[in-house]
């Protein structure tokens, strides 16, 4: 990957050096500090499409040194989307946990071995042991092979089980996380509170900072039924919080 850059506080990255001239530019603006200019340059090439993991990575970037400090966690977590295992990314959203405090829900096993994987390579190796697998069993079925032959199947048959499990479950595994990105949003705002209803008088659960993770329960326009970290549920300005994910599942790795 491009070289590091460590710009801002002892834990915070800053841009990473994206090729091509549009990306280029934004970097650019971006380096002189206009950060506001960047962050318009960056939105308008995700809405056109091209989007990366490294661009949400430098949007999020801008958006903290631009004075947008409450969405640039969400553009962090929008390149983790993207690619799991993105280290700047998951080190500048370590910093924001320990600066800002938001809730964010522990990740599962699954969650944490999926950073490895991704579907094409999930699919490759289905493939080969799925060949494995057959291979296998057409040479067991062959009661002339000599006893060496047999031998190469049966392992041929072990590894090829063994393989097409692991990378069934990995797959069915990230179609399950692709499914649940529909529901996850992320806190955009200052000042939200998790209320007991859906009104402005009504007593607070808990503060809510920026960056905080939340599944969406039910939408009801201006108010959401959300769940948050610790299995509490309440009701938040829907205005608050952003989509995780909005761009389509397909895209997601």
């Amino acid at each position: 990957m491009c070289a590091r850059i460590l710009l801002l506080f002892s834990i915070f990255l800053g841009l990473l050096p994206v090729s091509g001239s549009e990306f280029e530019e934004a970097n650019a603006l971006g380096a002189a500090k206009n950060y506001e200019e960047a962050i318009k340059a960056y939105e308008a090439l995700i809405e056109n499409g091209q989007m990366s993991a490294d661009l949400f990575f430098n949007l999020g970037v801008a958006q903290f040194r631009g004075n947008r400090k409450e969405k640039a966690a969400l553009s962090f977590e929008r390149a983790l989307v993207l690619e799991p295992s993105h280290t700047e990314a998951r080190q500048n959203l370590a910093f924001l946990d320990k600066t800002t405090g938001r809730l964010i829900f522990e990740s599962t096993i699954s969650q944490r071995l999926s950073r490895f994987t991704s579907f094409p390579s999930l699919i490759t190796v289905l493939s080969i042991a799925a060949w494995l697998l057959l291979l296998g069993i057409v040479g067991l079925i062959l009661r002339r092979a000599a006893s060496a032959t047999r031998t190469i199947a049966v392992v041929s048959i072990v590894f090829g089980a063994i393989g097409t499990v692991t990378a069934a479950s990995g797959i069915a595994l990230k179609s399950k996380a692709r499914q649940n990105l529909e529901n996850r949003a992320i806190v955009t705002s200052n000042d939200q509170l998790l209320r007991v209803e859906a009104s402005t008088s009504s007593p607070k659960i808990i503060d809510l900072p920026p960056g905080s993770e939340v599944i969406v329960v039910a939408d009801r326009q201006p108010w959401t039924y959300v769940e948050v970290p610790d299995e509490l549920r309440g009701w938040i300005k829907s205005k608050g919080i952003s989509p995780l994910w909005p761009y389509g599942s397909e895209l997601a790795d």
